[in-house]
């Protein structure tokens, strides 16, 4: 399995402040960005996909951006000054599939506890996601060498370690 590496992707721009009280973020960006469901954005020297439950772009270059499940100003504090990514076409796709025969096992953070049911494997540009419903929303979680702490065949259980604020 291929871990995500920040040389896989190009930097677009990043997170310049908050805007508003209910969670939304002004990214800067050093080219036009496109509608996208996903933004790529850097925790722990690594991407991490959040979900855009809104994108519009106020003036050239400068975006409004409301990601799922930031719902408050403490909540997008924590993006500010982080960089954000698209996927570099350059970078060779990893050739490596996952068996799909874990899918229906149990996705457990070691911190976070029961996160739920893995249902689905999806390809995206250059990584593979773990796809689960947690509490009626879909969390998508890169199924990364660094995150996923162990596989217990066994118990039918995934032991993960993901990062703060990715859940």
């Amino acid at each position: 399995m291929k871990s995500l590496q920040l040389k896989d992707f190009i930097i677009v721009g990043s997170v310049g402040k908050t805007h508003g009280t209910s969670g939304e973020l002004k990214l800067e960006a050093n080219q036009k960005l496109k509608q996208k469901e996903w933004v790529m954005i850097e925790f722990n020297q690594k991407p991490v996909p959040f979900f855009m439950e809104q994108c519009r772009e106020l003036v050239t270059n400068e975006y409004l951006v409301k990601l799922r499940d930031y719902n408050t100003l403490e909540d997008a504090q924590t993006f500010i000054g982080r960089n954000i990514f698209y996927y570099s076409t350059k970078a060779v796709k990893s050739k490596k599939q996952i068996d799909e025969s874990i899918i229906g096992y149990a996705l457990i953070d070691l911190t976070l506890g029961n996160i739920g049911i893995l249902e689905d494997i999806i390809e995206m540009p250059g990584q593979i996601m773990f796809q689960t419903t947690n509490q009626l929303n879909e969390v998508l979680i890169p199924a990364v060498d660094d995150f996923i702490d162990e596989i217990d065949h066994e118990k039918q259980t995934i032991y993960l370690k993901l990062p703060e604020g990715l859940i």
